[in-house]
């Protein structure tokens, strides 16, 4: 019966712990998301602008 019982203990302390360290996981996950996310809309962002300002440059070349 105690050996039950410590087993069922150390069975929810792993399930906790695995848990945590799921949830830290994928907190993690979400911000290196976010911040590439980010990254690539600032791309998208600056390759826009950078094609908006090509044809300006040609008619000011030409």
């Amino acid at each position: 019966m105690l050996s039950l019982i410590s087993l069922s203990l150390s069975l929810s302390l792993s399930l906790s712990l695995s848990l945590s360290l799921s949830l830290s996981l994928a907190l993690s996950l979400s911000r290196s998301l976010a911040l590439a996310l980010a990254l690539a809309l600032r791309r998208i962002a600056l390759s826009s602008i950078q094609l908006h300002t090509t044809p300006a440059q040609i008619q000011i070349q030409g």
